[in-house]
C-alpha cells in the first residue's frame, strides 16, 4: 500500500528565483554520467524565449531529456520570454513534474488543435507555477486512467487563455490532492471548454483564488465524488462567447451507491457575477455524463431526468455573493438526478432573483422529498426583492430560515 506522507515527503518544489548559469550546458553535456542537474531551462536546449523564434524543437529535446530517467526529480524554469511551440505536443512520461517562471514573465503560445502537456502514468506530484499558457486543445492532462494516490498536484499563478477543450483535466479513478490557486481561466471565444474537468476520489481538492472569465463549463467535479472538496473565494462570471451550460458541474456518483458522494463539497466565498450573463443559464449544475468520449474532458452533461441510480449528498453553499440578471428564467442550482440530500444553502447574498433555488427531480420510491434534509438559510435580499420566486419545484425542505422573506410565497 502506498504511503501517502513517504510520497509527500519526496515531493519537489520549484524555486523561481536566481538566474540561470551564464554558460548553458549542452545537451551532450547534460548527457554525460553524473551530469544530471536539479534544474533545467529551456535555454540549455536552444530556445530563445523571444517571440519571434520557433521554441518547438527545444522543448521537444527538454521532454525527451526528462523522459530519459522519469524518476529523477528535476526542475524546469523558464527565464522570461515567449515560446512559441507547434509540435504535436510534451509527452511526459515522469514521476515528478517540476515546472515553474517569475509570475506574469513568459507565455508558452500553442496552436489550438494540440494538447500541449500530457502526463502519463503514475504522476507522484505536480508543481507547476507562474506560467501563461496561450492557445492549446487540452493545455495540461494526466492521461491514466488508472489510480494516481500520490502526492500534491500544484498549480498556482497561472493563467491560461485561448484554449478549445480544458485548461487542467484529469481521466483518473482516484486522484486526491489537486491544488488550483490564483488562476485564470478564460477559453478561446467559441470554444466549447471546460475550465477545469477532474474526477476520480478527490479528497483535499482546493480551487482557491480563481478567477473563471469564459468558457462552456467552468468547473467540472466528478464523478466518484468522494468528499473534501473546497471551491473557495473564486469568480464565476461569463464572458460573451461560446454555448454557456453552468459555472460548476457536479457529475454525480453512478458506481457507488450513495457512498462516496460528494459529502463535504463546500462552495465558499465565491461571486457567481452577472458579468455576460444568459437569462436561461443556470448556475450549478447536478448531472451525469453523457457519451463514451475516452477522455473526462470530453464528456459533457446529460441534461434530461435519470433514474435512481446516481447521488449526490452534502453540497454546501454558503457565505456567496450570488447576482443574477434582471429577467433570469433559470433556477440556480439545476439537478437531473433522484438522490441530491443534505444540502446546506447559508447566508449568501443574493442580488435581483432567480425562479427558483433549485429544481430537481422529485425521489421515487421509498424516498420522499421530505427525506431530503435541505437546510436553506436565507439572508435579507437587496433593495427590498425576493432572491427566489419559490425554493425548489416542490417547496419543500426539511428546513427553511427565511424571517426576511427572501423565498416567494
Amino acid at each position: 500500500m502506498i504511503n501517502r506522507r513517504d510520497v509527500l515527503a519526496q515531493s519537489v518544489f520549484l524555486p523561481v528565483s536566481g538566474s540561470a548559469s551564464s554558460q548553458p550546458a549542452t545537451t551532450a553535456a547534460l548527457s554525460e554520467p553524473n551530469s544530471r542537474p536539479s534544474e533545467i531551462t529551456p535555454q540549455m536546449f536552444g530556445a530563445a524565449g523571444e517571440s519571434a523564434v520557433d521554441s518547438t524543437a527545444a522543448l521537444d529535446r527538454l521532454a525527451a531529456y526528462l523522459n530519459a530517467d522519469g524518476k529523477t526529480a528535476i526542475a524546469v524554469r523558464f527565464p522570461p520570454g515567449v515560446y512559441h511551440y507547434r509540435g504535436a505536443g510534451l509527452s511526459l512520461n515522469v514521476q515528478h513534474v517540476c515546472l515553474a517562471a517569475e509570475p506574469g514573465t513568459v507565455t508558452i503560445v500553442a496552436a489550438s488543435t494540440v494538447d500541449f502537456l500530457t502526463l502519463n502514468g503514475l504522476v507522484a506530484s505536480t508543481s507547476i507555477r507562474g506560467l501563461n499558457f496561450s492557445g492549446g486543445a487540452k493545455v495540461i492532462t494526466y492521461s491514466s486512467s488508472q489510480a494516481n494516490v500520490t502526492g500534491f498536484h500544484v498549480f498556482a499563478d497561472l493563467e491560461f487563455r485561448d484554449y478549445t477543450r480544458s485548461a487542467i483535466s484529469n481521466n483518473a479513478i482516484d486522484h486526491p490532492y489537486l491544488k488550483v490557486m490564483r488562476c485564470l481561466f478564460r477559453a478561446s471565444y467559441s470554444a466549447q471548454a471546460i475550465g477545469i474537468a477532474f474526477g476520480g476520489y478527490l479528497d483535499g481538492m482546493t480551487l482557491e483564488g480563481c478567477t473563471f472569465q469564459r468558457n462552456t463549463i467552468h468547473v467540472k467535479i466528478g464523478p466518484r465524488l468522494s468528499g473534501s472538496i473546497h471551491l473557495r473565494d473564486c469568480d464565476f462570471l461569463n464572458f460573451s462567447g461560446g454555448e454557456r451550460v453552468a459555472d460548476v458541474w457536479i457529475a454525480p456518483n453512478v458506481t457507488d451507491g450513495g457512498n462516496n458522494a460528494g459529502g463535504g463539497l463546500v462552495v465558499s466565498e465565491c461571486k457567481f457575477g452577472n458579468e455576460g450573463q444568459r437569462s436561461d443559464q443556470t448556475r450549478v449544475l447536478v448531472a451525469v455524463e453523457s457519451g463514451n468520449a475516452a477522455a473526462r474532458a470530453d464528456l459533457y452533461p446529460e441534461l434530461r431526468w435519470v433514474g435512481d441510480g446516481a447521488y449526490m449528498s452534502g453540497l454546501t453553499i454558503k457565505d456567496c455573493r450570488i447576482a443574477s440578471v434582471g429577467l433570469c428564467t433559470a433556477p440556480f442550482i439545476t439537478s437531473y438526478i433522484g438522490h441530491f440530500d443534505r444540502f446546506l444553502f447559508a447566508d449568501n447574498v443574493c442580488e435581483n432573483s432567480y425562479p427558483a433555488l433549485c429544481n430537481f427531480q422529485i425521489p421515487t420510491g421509498a424516498k420522499q422529498v421530505e427525506q431530503l434534509r435541505w437546510v436553506v438559510r436565507m439572508l435579507a435580499p437587496p433593495f427590498g426583492r425576493r432572491s427566489f420566486a419559490r425554493l425548489t419545484n416542490t417547496d419543500k425542505v426539511v428546513h427553511l430560515d427565511d424571517p426576511w422573506g427572501a423565498v416567494g410565497a
